[in-house]
């Protein structure tokens, strides 16, 4: 997984890209680029500086684990959510194609551990997988859902109103 972060310096010229495509200094809440560095590190993240002032960040990760409970073996990563395509840009996509295209570094990257991309038709089967197992609960004031975030993919569709949804993650 890679993460660039932009200087605050320096905009796209969007701003919904700039809101995005967010600044390193905003990040890391800093502007010192040596503490954002030790931020990385400490987090376990390989960091370096681009020749523009942005900042990228990368993590592997191993696609499958063992669920640390009952010891079942689970795919396990972000790809669906992390890898900028036209499915998960949505309506925008073509203003991110339009400013990053191939020459400039993307908000977010997956690859494989050798750097390849993932092809287009693993990204297509890959939804189709996850659509044709969607479950969308039906929500009420003052529902309560527990998920197991090791065994189940999750999300938020589109929506129109008002949401509020508190997180609270707990081992």
């Amino acid at each position: 997984y890679t993460r660039n972060f932009r200087d605050r310096d320096v905009g796209t010229g969007n701003p919904y890209l700039d809101v995005y495509h967010i600044a390193w200094q905003n990040a890391f809440q800093t502007t010192d680029r040596d503490k954002a560095l030790a931020d990385c590190a400490a987090m376990g993240l390989d960091a370096e500086w681009r020749a523009d002032g942005s900042l990228s960040a990368a993590y592997r990760a191993r696609g499958l684990i063992d669920h640390p409970a009952t010891g079942e073996r689970l795919w396990f990563n972000q790809i669906a959510t992390q890898q900028m395509n036209a499915r998960n840009g949505g309506e925008h996509y073509p203003q991110f194609v339009a400013h990053y295209g191939g020459e400039r570094p993307w908000p977010f990257a997956v690859s494989f551990g050798d750097g390849e991309p993932f092809p287009g038709e693993w990204m297509d089967a890959l939804y189709t997988a996850l659509d044709a197992h969607e479950v969308r609960a039906p929500w009420s004031q003052g529902d309560v859902m527990l998920i197991d975030n090791y065994r189940t993919a999750h999300g938020r569709n589109v929506f129109s109103g008002l949401r509020d949804i508190q997180v609270s993650l707990f081992g």
